[in-house]
């Protein structure tokens, strides 16, 4: 293979990787839209903790939350609901408090790049001490107000995730 085919390819793959994230930005915006709408309809209000710890659950567990982005139909009867319930509460924890942050200034949509800010929560657990080194200061403060909600309703002791900034780390922190 020539090193002009090896390109060739490497930008075959990267103009295709391009297409699949901005796809994948693109549903997201939507899906954000849908539920800033949701919002500033007052269908659902989600302001005090009690409200939007039921907003998360009801959309952890596919009922009656938030609009979901498309997804298939999951059989939720097959997956247990607290496995569902601790990979997955920080992801819509991020998107709610997201949206009503947008929604209270003015925003119609969220930036393309809250996909990964929401990617990344996906990955933060319940129950399980995770340190999340973000620069991006909203991405703590969305962390943070669901750690913060977590306790509101009692239960604290499952929010073990603590957002700090990348010179925590030169400060001897995360311990």
């Amino acid at each position: 293979m020539s090193p002009r085919n090896g390109e060739g390819q490497v930008k075959d793959v990267t103009l295709k990787v391009r297409e699949v994230l901005d796809a994948a930005e693109s549903e997201f915006q939507d899906y954000m839209t849908s539920m800033i709408e949701v919002l500033k309809e007052g269908v659902h209000s989600p302001r005090s903790p009690e409200q939007n710890h039921q907003v998360i659950m009801d959309t952890v567990l596919g009922s009656k939350g938030l609009p979901l982005p498309d997804t298939p139909d999951l059989d939720y009867s097959i997956v247990d609901t607290e496995i569902v319930t601790r990979d997955t509460y920080c992801f819509w924890g991020y998107s709610l408090f997201q949206a009503i942050w947008l929604e209270g200034n003015g925003a119609i949509t969220c930036n393309k790049n809250d996909l990964e800010d929401g990617q990344l929560c996906a990955y933060v657990p319940l129950d399980e001490e995770v340190w999340v080194v973000a620069g991006d200061e909203k991405l703590r403060s969305r962390l943070e107000e669901t750690r913060d909600l977590l306790t509101a309703v009692g239960l604290g002791t499952r929010a073990q995730f603590h957002p700090v900034t990348p010179d925590a780390l030169t400060h001897g922190e995360p311990t």
